[in-house]
């Protein structure tokens, strides 16, 4: 059973401790750099962007071992999911769109129904599961190609 958790990036005062903010911060980033430094060859200062700070972070665990993680920035009127990543060996299990549909909850909580994702290509079809339609020519980004794609703007 996958276990979701949000948190805020905490204040400089804070001290790792189990169950913390920091805590929780140090295994979605090691989920993050497992999938898309390890996996896919992302280089570290790319992956982590200096945007961090100014997102919510949500880890998945399945019991204590950290297997998901993802982002949500609010760069205006609408939210921004980025950095979703799950596991190698913890995919095909329903994960991914619970954690999907997870940070979707949590970006309508804070008011914003709108929300965008720059997609990997081959990921389309998982993210039109959740309500995400394509918007414009598919790009690169970090040597792989995306597409934007959107959910809850009117059609057009």
């Amino acid at each position: 059973m996958l276990t979701l958790q949000l948190s805020e990036w905490p204040s400089i005062s804070e001290v790792p401790s189990p169950g913390c903010p920091n805590e929780v911060l140090q295994k979605a980033f090691f989920v993050r750099s497992l999938v898309f430094c390890g996996e896919q060859g992302i280089g570290y200062a790319l992956e982590y962007d200096g945007l961090d700070a100014e997102a919510i972070h949500i880890l998945g665990r399945v019991g204590e071992e950290p297997v998901a993680s993802g982002r949500i920035r609010f760069p205006g009127k609408h939210a921004k999911l980025e950095r979703i990543a799950v596991r190698a060996p913890w995919r095909g299990k329903g994960y991914g769109h619970q954690l999907t549909a997870f940070m979707i909850q949590a970006a309508e909580a804070r008011g914003f129904a709108r929300q965008k994702i720059h997609a990997q290509a081959h990921l389309q079809a998982f993210y039109a599961v959740h309500g995400f339609r394509a918007l414009g020519e598919p790009f690169m980004e970090a040597g792989i190609e995306h597409v934007l794609m959107q959910r809850g703007f009117p059609a057009g």
